[in-house]
């Protein structure tokens, strides 16, 4: 796992800037400003982690949060050198209600979900949870170096993205479920957490994505408040990019090569139904012609008798089936991350 990119001291004097309209959208790194402690007394206290005996409060954003100094300091590093250095730097009577404050840079959603997940045994980190609360999870997690719930929410949205192409196959029915922009977050949330094992797989959808959506960015979903256009960050819009040619000529050359480049049969019925086929997938496509190598292109493998020979019907269905698995394998490297090997179990 990647260190946390703030410090205790550093997170110690910030705020949050982070309008409302984010919530579902939190930033991938701590905007980090100048606290005014008259500022950071105009908080509600939240309705949903709100422990009355709770010894410390967190605020976050217009939210604050009372739990328990001795469960956050066990349970992060971070939040342990945050705690330790109050004595010396709280400013003078910044306390409520006799529980000195702790001011925190985070969007209060997110924090509210991290210290739910942190306090209260009853709340299970699992792909019951709303998909953008997993990002969160995932994103605070790695930010305060919890690495029990950073595993956690990585397996769970591994749900929708899994390391394995069987699997990536089945979740289809899920994924459908999710907007562009909240995959196109998850990508951005993925590699700014070092999140390896969700990255191969979010990335290989987006490359399947129109191109001007890749490009401009989409619009975020109905769950989040307010209009938000969800954008790559640069390293994931360069490396869907560089991925779309490659993956294009293993469509051609690996999944779908039993259409454009084999010559085991050559009976002129066959070659000629295989020369429509090849223009059929072409037409419709993005306008850079792109062809997508783990498509299912399931009709191709129910086509009748009368149309292909039963060596060219068996053929392509073992060349689609072959062709994806190969392609598989090779997803790492085209996004420039190690093999499946070292990806398929989560890293804390």
């Amino acid at each position: 796992m990647a260190p946390a990119d703030s410090t205790g001291q550093d997170l110690l004097h910030t705020t949050s800037s982070q309008s409302d309209a984010d919530v579902t959208r939190p930033r991938s790194e701590s905007s980090l400003t100048s606290l005014s402690p008259q500022t950071a007394f105009q908080f509600q206290p939240s309705a949903e982690v709100w422990y009355n005996d709770g010894t410390i409060i967190l605020v976050a954003g217009d939210t604050g949060f009372r739990v328990y100094a001795g469960i956050l300091s066990e349970q992060s590093p971070v939040f342990s050198e945050l705690l330790s250095e109050i004595p010396g730097h709280t400013p003078q009577n910044a306390t409520f209600d006799g529980s000195p404050l702790l001011w925190l840079p985070d969007h209060p959603k997110e924090m509210q979900y991290l210290l739910k997940a942190i306090h209260c045994t009853r709340f299970v980190v699992d792909p019951e949870l709303d998909f953008n609360v997993l990002c969160g999870i995932l994103h605070l997690s790695t930010l305060y170096r919890i690495p029990h719930l950073r595993l956690r929410a990585i397996l769970a949205l591994q749900h929708y993205f899994p390391p394995t192409l069987d699997e990536w196959l089945n979740a289809k029915t899920s994924r459908q479920k999710l907007s562009a922009s909240d995959i196109f977050h998850l990508a951005n949330v993925a590699r700014t957490t070092d999140a390896s094992a969700l990255l191969v797989s979010v990335l290989t959808w987006c490359a399947g994505q129109p191109l001007d959506h890749i490009l401009e960015g989409v619009t975020a979903g109905p769950r989040t408040e307010g209009p938000h256009v969800t954008h790559f960050d640069q390293i994931n819009l360069l490396a869907v990019l560089r991925a779309r040619p490659q993956l294009h000529r293993l469509a051609y050359s690996t999944t779908l090569q039993d259409v454009f480049i084999s010559i085991s049969c050559v009976k002129t019925r066959c070659l000629l139904m295989k020369r429509i086929l090849g223009s059929k997938l072409i037409e419709g496509r993005e306008t850079d012609g792109f062809l997508n190598p783990l498509w299912s292109y399931r009709p191709l493998s129910t086509l009748h008798p009368q149309v292909l020979c039963e060596m060219c019907r068996r053929e392509l269905t073992q060349s689609v089936e072959t062709g994806s698995r190969c392609v598989w394998e090779k997803l790492p490297g085209i996004f420039g991350l190690e093999c499946w090997n070292g990806l398929e179990t989560p890293s804390v």
